[in-house]
């Protein structure tokens, strides 16, 4: 991710967190944020999702995510959690 996605981006970025053969933690949360109107609330779901992952994980992160994420939120963009 990063910030200014354009919308096919985003749409890829989305589609390839919640294909069916994707089975995580908060995946089906996740799922039916993106059912929803907004795709931005699913990007930034689900890059919540992946960041808290690779903290888990302990590896590295790519500054343009929390990037993304950071502007997504200072757009006001929220999801239901």
């Amino acid at each position: 991710g990063a910030p200014d996605l354009p919308l096919a981006a985003k749409i890829l970025y989305v589609a390839d967190l919640v294909e069916p053969t994707r089975d995580y933690k908060g995946v089906k949360a996740l799922r039916r944020t993106a059912a929803g109107p907004d795709l931005d609330a699913a990007v930034l779901h689900g890059a919540d999702i992946i960041l808290k992952h690779l903290i888990r994980k302990g590896r590295t992160i790519d500054p343009r995510t929390v990037d993304m994420r950071n502007s997504l939120l200072d757009a006001g963009v929220r999801y239901e959690k």
